[in-house]
């Protein structure tokens, strides 16, 4: 989620960087996502939940992380 500040000669955009679990609906920490996400060649990474379910993690638009379910092919 995103916030729009506007500040004199222009608009400053905040965004909130965690993404929630589909499975479980926990918060995985900023922390914990950034430094894998950047080290990665594909656009997305692959995170364990808390509950134990592995979460797919990728980056929309805004730059914000989205977090969706792997599924298998």
């Amino acid at each position: 989620m995103s916030r729009i500040i506007h500040i004199p000669d222009g608009t400053l955009s905040l965004s909130e960087s965690r993404a929630t679990c589909p499975h479980c609906k926990s918060h995985i920490s900023f922390e914990h996502i950034e430094k894998r996400f950047w080290k990665q060649s594909k656009t997305f990474i692959r995170v364990k939940c808390t509950c134990g379910k592995y979460v797919g993690i990728t980056q929309d638009y805004r730059s914000d992380f989205v977090a969706f379910e792997l599924k298998k092919l």
